[in-house]
């Protein structure tokens, strides 16, 4: 029997295969942020109402040669999320961005390769474009690009675009 944390794949849309889909369905589980059955680490809060909703790798427009991975995720901003202006906290928006991102690398990897690539954030860079409030409904939509991934965080409810992000990463060197 599947842990009670364990989200249903056959939820996510698009067309990575169901092995795909099961990994994103549960990114914590990915992300190694569950120990003897408990989220744990930064952000779990968060992370703990995200849902991917939709897996693909697609032939890029620009580039047809080319295959460009795209996850998209969603969630509802709680009081977790906010800054003192009670709007959606940058950092929050940053984290969300590297957590996000990773995962059409790992779409593009399995669906390339069947690697599970590894990566670590090289960096970040955050364009804040309006706020979003508590009990916005967030849809976060990653793409990969050469070297890294462009995330973009919409507002569904007010049917704006809250944050952009470029996210570089790179194989991990050995301790």
């Amino acid at each position: 029997m599947a842990p009670s944390y364990m989200r249903d794949a056959s939820l996510v849309a698009g067309n990575a295969p169901d092995e795909v889909k099961t990994i994103l369905a549960n990114p914590m589980e990915v992300l190694k942020m569950y120990k003897d059955g408990e989220l744990t680490g930064f952000g779990r809060t968060v992370l703990s109402t995200l849902t991917v909703t939709e897996a693909s790798l697609v032939k890029k427009a620009e580039e047809p040669m080319r295959d460009e991975a795209r996850v998209v995720c969603k969630l509802i901003v709680d009081e977790e999320m906010l800054n003192g202006a009670n709007t959606l906290h940058g950092g929050c928006s940053a984290f969300l961005v590297d957590i996000c991102s990773t995962l059409p690398i790992i779409v593009y990897g399995m669906m390339n390769s069947d690697k599970f690539l590894m990566s670590v954030s090289q960096s970040i860079n955050m364009t804040y474009h309006s706020p979003a409030l508590l009990g916005d409904e967030l849809k976060i939509v990653n793409t990969t690009m050469t070297v890294g991934t462009k995330s973009m965080i919409w507002n569904v409810t007010r049917k704006r675009l809250v944050a952009s992000g470029i996210h570089v990463k790179m194989e991990p060197s050995q301790p």
